[in-house]
């Protein structure tokens, strides 16, 4: 955060912010199998609503890659499209029911989709949405089927206000056959590099002109946050560790923009117990100025468990903490009460928002899916089941759904009332080390029995309860 000393008492506190995004997960249409020679294909299709780009829970992503607010009509239109497609297929009577541990098979999945492509059908839901998982507890190895199985919480599907697919009783996001894939073929990645992240910033440009407009600014309200808004400019959108184009990139974006949508009071949080960042500074005379209010999501584990051959393995409480820069940074954590206090809370009730705001829900479900693809490669399961994975890890035969690449936001102010100063919020984001759950990792002997419960059906669907 920049602080600089208002020339005039009674200046605004204004905090610069990105423009609100609430995303969509998925394609509103069914899977895609291409017809060409080599015969790769496309997981989905991706959502267009109007020639200039496709609308993402209430965002606009164009062609080149800027995001703009969508009009409430263009949400209404996809959630209506999500609805008939669900009555044009209802789900199976079995798919549909609450689970507490739904088994799936990587090996019958990638059979199932093997089997649809040769005979040039479109994926089923069941596939692209992983039959309704919506955690992942167990991950089982059963050489003598060469298979690899994720086990957890599923339940069957709805469209929600904003056209998301939720659990019908949680509200909770359901995983993603495109995440999972992603999950795999960047698990290696995330060691060379700084794994999976994505941060909102903006330009040195626009910094400078902030600087040169707050010096000379006068005036209160709405009018002066919109002027320093204008100035800042748009900020740039920097992802890495997954593709660009994915639909995980566009999970870490849209979690992003919420958590920070949240903190700056530019919508309303639907705990009541989790206050805007405002609110707090609001309340607190004590403020430090001189602070950069940062946030930082990532995953939460209790533990990492596994039974004596390492062949069952339970990740327990998973979850996201939200961490303040000076947790980040080994500052002192007394420097500004309200920064650490906001991320407690936020990583307090995170379970609840996610919810009702699916993007931290989705957020979850890409941290679960992160840590399995580092599991599976760190302790070579594919090695130890006899199975490459070959179909899902194959870039050139199977293609995730390309999304319109989020490259910029306009900027967007929130303010509170104080005197002499200037407060403006110019970076945070998320960051998912896949790695770090799995540093400390202890043996749990009853999981054997988990894994002797856990039935290879041989003529089953790639799922069963």
């Amino acid at each position: 955060m920049l602080s600089t000393k208002s020339c005039r008492a009674g200046i605004i506190s204004a905090v610069i912010f990105t423009a609100l995004l609430v995303y969509v997960s998925d394609a509103d249409a069914q899977g895609l199998i291409s017809s060409s020679t080599s015969r790769p294909f496309v997981t989905g299709i991706e959502p267009m609503l109007g020639p200039k780009g496709n609308v993402v829970g209430g965002v606009l992503v164009d062609a080149k890659g800027i995001v703009r607010r969508a009009q409430a009509g263009s949400v209404a239109r996809l959630r209506r499209m999500r609805k008939k497609l669900l009555q044009a297929k209802p789900l199976s009577t079995k798919v549909a029911q609450r689970s507490s541990l739904r088994k799936v098979s990587l090996r019958k999945l990638e059979e199932e989709i093997y089997r649809l492509r040769e005979q040039n059908k479109p994926l089923t839901e069941e596939v692209l949405y992983l039959a309704g998982l919506q955690r992942i507890q167990y991950v089982v190895v059963v050489p003598e089927r060469n298979d690899i199985i994720l086990a957890g919480f599923a339940e069957g599907w709805q469209v929600d206000a904003n056209g998301e697919y939720v659990g019908v009783s949680t509200g909770r996001p359901v995983m993603n056959l495109d995440d999972l894939i992603v999950a795999l073929r960047t698990a290696e990645a995330a060691t060379r590099g700084r794994g999976i992240s994505c941060s909102i910033d903006p330009t040195e440009e626009g910094l400078k002109r902030f600087t040169k407009v707050a010096a000379r600014i006068r005036g209160k309200g709405k009018a002066v946050a919109q002027r320093i808004a204008r100035a800042v400019g748009k900020q740039q959108v920097t992802i890495s560790g997954v593709p660009r184009s994915s639909h995980f990139a566009r999970v870490l974006v849209a979690a992003d923009y919420r958590m920070k949508s949240l903190a700056m009071a530019l919508e309303r949080s639907p705990v009541p117990a989790l206050p805007s960042y405002m609110q707090l500074l609001q309340a607190d005379g004590g403020f430090n100025g001189n602070l950069m209010p940062r946030w930082w999501m990532e995953p939460k584990y209790e533990s990492v468990r596994h039974d004596k051959d390492r062949l069952t393995w339970e990740l327990n409480g998973g979850g996201v903490k939200v961490l303040s820069h000076l947790e980040r940074t080994n500052q002192n954590k007394d420097q500004s009460v309200q920064v650490k206090r906001w991320a407690d809370l936020m990583t307090r009730h995170y379970d609840q928002l996610s919810r009702s705001i699916a993007a931290l829900g989705k957020l979850r479900n890409c941290m679960d899916l992160a840590v399995v693809g580092a599991l599976i490669l760190k302790e070579d399961l594919t090695g130890r089941a006899k199975n490459p994975l070959r179909i899902l890890l194959d870039r050139k035969n199977v293609k995730f759904t390309p999304w319109n690449v989020p490259a910029q936001i306009d900027s967007q102010a929130s303010f509170v009332q104080r005197a002499g100063r200037t407060i403006v919020s110019v970076s945070g984001g998320v960051s998912v080390d896949s790695w770090k759950p799995l540093q400390k990792v202890s043996l749990k002997t009853q999981l054997a029995k988990v894994r002797r419960g856990i039935q290879w059906k041989r003529k089953s669907a790639f799922w069963w309860d």
